[in-house]
């Protein structure tokens, strides 16, 4: 088999055919060569994640990979260098949360700028608009048509549109948090325990770096609600800037991040992005919130900053920005593939080290945490 042979059947290795991959170390051997069982309750090895990758058989959630060989050693080196060496950075919608509504079929689940039209607590104008926005908005940003350059001016149109309506329906912290119980927003499966398995003490804890293109505000009273905003969990998103009197969110926190802009540059240089004919924000010069865009992401990686490995999870092409700027000697990347799969998985599989399709969950992520 060719190299090129070889690099499809890695690719093309699925539910339908659970031969193991003819590589060395791909699975763990018994004494009569078959593949020994993995029970939750046991501390996975190297063995056993290549395992999961390469040889199950998953029912639902299948996994793409272009280079088993790059994905063997990154996983190698990470687990071997233990949690004090590795730092995780995440988007929040459609990753960490799921991708499916969890109880109507068929239907695309809430991301934290559309929980806040489906509440009881705001007026019909603002749902309407909220789905007039996205139905004008969402077919430009997943278009694999569309330029770069044109996706980037509608995603600065779209949410300043959204923004400006937010700040007239007069949202306050307590309503914030409200809204998040009364409007279920499903998390991804495994990433409850991803969570968990990350806080520890000393240097047993791994930093999580949440950094999203929808509301922080929302992303957190989501994380409280769900028992997950630890200590060692930090969120980088758009913000609103509270009255210190009324409570009630009066603008927004430059810069706008939106898909495609997520990374460190966007908050190094927060004046660059922030829409000049919108009135959610203020001048940046007249804004003295500004300066918390810089110094928000300097805390969210202070306690990275030493640590060599990184495990970065998104679910579109922009998300791996959210790495730039840093130097990690190791970096794996996983790629949460919802839709479009005949049109996207190329791009994804070149992309992103691991491909999960299907709406999967973070199990491999969570193996990988065992393991070390």
């Amino acid at each position: 088999m060719n190299e090129t042979d070889r690099t499809t059947a890695a690719f093309m290795h699925t539910a339908n055919d659970d031969r193991p991959l003819n590589r060395a170390g791909s699975s763990r051997q018994s004494s009569n060569g078959s593949v020994e069982s993995f029970s939750s309750q046991d501390k996975p090895t190297l063995d056993n994640v290549l395992h999961e990758l390469f040889t199950s058989d998953h029912s639902k959630c299948k996994y793409f990979i272009q280079d088993p060989d790059s994905v063997e050693e990154k996983l190698k080196s990470i687990i071997s260098d233990g949690r004090k060496n590795l730092h995780i950075i995440s988007d929040f919608d459609m990753t960490l949360s799921q991708y499916t509504h969890p109880t109507i079929p068929n239907q695309r689940n809430h991301s934290s700028h559309s929980l806040l039209a489906q509440s009881a607590n705001v007026p019909d104008w603002f749902k309407e608009n909220t789905q007039k926005l996205f139905k004008q908005y969402y077919p430009i940003e997943i278009s694999t048509k569309v330029g770069y350059k044109e996706k980037v001016k509608a995603m600065i149109e779209w949410w300043s549109k959204n923004h400006e309506a937010i700040l007239e329906i007069g949202l306050t912290k307590d309503v914030v948090a409200s809204m998040v119980k009364e409007v279920r927003v499903a998390i991804r499966k495994g990433v409850k325990e991803v969570f968990e398995l990350c806080k520890g003490e000393g240097e047993e804890h791994v930093p999580i770096l949440v950094f999203s293109a929808g509301l922080g505000d929302v992303i957190e009273a989501l994380l409280e609600c769900e028992n997950l905003l630890y200590s060692n969990v930090q969120v980088v998103s758009n913000r609103m800037h509270f009255h210190p009197e009324t409570g009630e969110a009066e603008h927004f926190v430059p810069p706008l991040i939106h898909t495609f802009n997520k990374c460190q540059a966007s908050f190094l240089h927060p004046h660059l992005h922030v829409p000049s004919n919108s009135s959610a924000y203020l001048p940046i010069s007249n804004n003295s919130t500004g300066e918390n865009a810089v110094s928000s992401l300097n805390v969210a990686l202070k306690d990275s900053g030493e640590r060599d490995n990184l495990i970065l999870m998104g679910d579109s092409l922009g998300d791996l920005r959210m790495a730039e700027g840093l130097a990690p000697s190791t970096k794996l990347t996983v790629g949460f593939l919802n839709h479009d799969e005949n049109l996207l998985l190329s791009q994804y599989a070149e992309s992103y080290d691991i491909v999960i399709r299907g709406d999967g969950g973070c199990e491999i992520v969570e193996m990988v945490l065992k393991a070390m």
